[in-house]
């Protein structure tokens, strides 16, 4: 069993690599994804490039793998990932503070968001 810290780095490790493989716009992983979906369109394998929710189950069990198999080396390749994922999740709430904030009912919900922000700031 590892410990969790370990299944902290993990997760952020699957984050990372799933959100660059479905969204991701890095050029040569981009063209590869639009190259799958137009080749295999609408095959399983098409919709799972496309999809964090599909593709991060799998990437989740290859987490898993590379854990059990190669643990020295995972471990930091894991932890070069969870630190990429960082700005990810930053960029995230930040858009996700911009859209509230342009909405109207989101009014109280961007001065809360407002107030973690400058807490983390």
């Amino acid at each position: 069993m590892h410990n969790a810290l370990d299944l902290a780095v993990d997760a952020l490790a699957t984050l990372r690599i799933t959100r660059l493989i479905t969204v991701d716009s890095f050029p040569p992983i981009a063209a590869a994804r639009e190259k799958i979906q137009t080749r295999y369109e609408g095959k399983p394998v098409a919709e799972l490039v496309g999809c964090p929710h599909c593709a991060g189950v799998w990437v989740a069990g290859g987490v898993m793998l590379a854990r059990r198999v190669a643990p020295r080396w995972w471990s930091c390749v894991a932890v070069l990932l969870a630190l990429a994922a960082a700005p990810s999740l930053a960029a995230s709430a930040e858009d996700a503070a911009l859209v509230i904030r342009e909405s109207d009912s989101g009014r109280s919900a961007s001065r809360w968001v407002d107030r973690v922000l400058r807490r983390h700031a």
